[in-house]
């Protein structure tokens, strides 16, 4: 419980300490890598549910300096659904919800709102 605290005390007053526009900046890039990750999760799973052409060969292998296994493959897999050699399809999903959620944020923030 004493760490749970002293962790949300450090936490709070080091963010305090970022600018907002800094830390909205941040968080944007990393909610735009974690949804275009779900994008390519999602085309993993219709591949294997025979909705989408099956092309399995993957578009690089870089196991060799981060597997899948790794701690650091583990992490990255939970924050944005890396594969160490992911299939032609999950780039394809990936890169295409990158592009389209990067234009809908430039786009929604050029929109008068008011």
């Amino acid at each position: 419980l004493l760490a749970g605290v002293a962790l949300g005390v450090v936490l709070y007053f080091g963010l305090s300490r970022i600018p907002l526009a800094m830390l909205f900046r941040v968080t944007n890039a990393l909610v735009v890598v974690l949804a275009a990750g779900m994008a390519g999760q999602m085309a993993n799973r219709l591949v294997q549910m025979g909705v989408l052409p099956d092309r399995a060969e993957p578009a690089w292998d870089v196991s060799a300096w981060l597997s899948n296994e790794s701690a650091g493959g583990m992490v990255l897999n939970a924050l944005m659904g890396y594969d160490a050699s992911p299939s032609v399809m999950h780039v394809t999903f990936f890169g295409l919800a990158l592009v389209v959620v990067v234009l809908l944020m430039r786009w929604g923030s050029k929109k008068n709102w008011t």
